[in-house]
């Protein structure tokens, strides 16, 4: 049995390439571990990263469009990501701004959340060997084909009869054209569009350097080389 596991910040994708893989390839399982773990698939990089698999794939989004998808469904990233706010009402920049949501009563910070994006995403790209995937890669027919296949030429993957395109998967609404083109449209955000000014934030704090190292692994710019 193949063991892998998708690496990324929470909301970026790692159920659907899990999905994708474990769906289309023979004998290969994905290992998420616990929040407890070094090897937890959102968690900061950790020398151990690869004790227990195969191999690791690192994926992500475009910050504005994980932050949307953040404020959609949060999951417990207020709590093993440390992006909430205090919970006693005081007149903290964040409040001030108005750069922060709620999610089950939690105030969560848009800074934070930025801060630690990067710190995640770098470390992770500085120390690690996994293969890097741009998460809307995956959304269009071309570019996922490629993705797989590179995946299972540095794998050693066979390929299962067909293939399978999950239309669900947890935490996910089903994975209709719209929401596909809505993820591809980085000026479509059902969470963001009334907020012009968090949109802002993320674009001003973001690391740049890193956002441009991450598009330059894209499907789209790799095949202009």
């Amino acid at each position: 049995m193949t063991k892998f596991t998708v690496f990324c910040a929470q909301r970026s994708g790692s159920n659907y390439l899990q999905k994708l893989i474990e769906d289309n390839y023979e004998n290969c399982t994905s290992l998420e571990f616990k929040h407890t773990k070094r090897q937890w698939k959102h968690a900061s990089f950790s020398p151990v990263w690869n004790k227990e698999i195969d191999f690791g794939i690192l994926l992500a989004k475009h910050p504005i469009k994980w932050v949307n998808s953040c404020m959609r469904f949060n999951a417990d990233m207020w709590k093993w990501w440390g992006v909430s706010m205090s919970s006693e009402w005081e007149v903290t920049d964040e409040f001030d701004r108005d750069l922060y949501f709620e999610y089950k009563g939690r105030h969560v910070s848009i800074p934070k959340m930025v801060e630690r994006w990067n710190k995640h995403y770098n470390s992770w790209m500085e120390h690690s060997n996994c293969k890097f995937v741009w998460y809307p890669d995956l959304l269009e027919d071309n570019s996922r084909t490629v993705i797989l296949e590179e995946i299972a030429l540095e794998n050693n993957l066979v390929h299962k009869p067909g293939f399978v395109d999950p239309k669900r998967v947890q935490h996910s609404d089903e994975f209709t054209d719209a929401k596909k083109a809505r993820e591809l449209d980085l000026n479509d955000n059902d969470m963001l569009n009334d907020k012009p000014h968090i949109i802002e934030y993320i674009n001003d704090n973001i690391d740049n350097k890193l956002l441009d190292k991450m598009m330059s692994l894209s499907y789209e710019n790799r095949s202009c080389i």
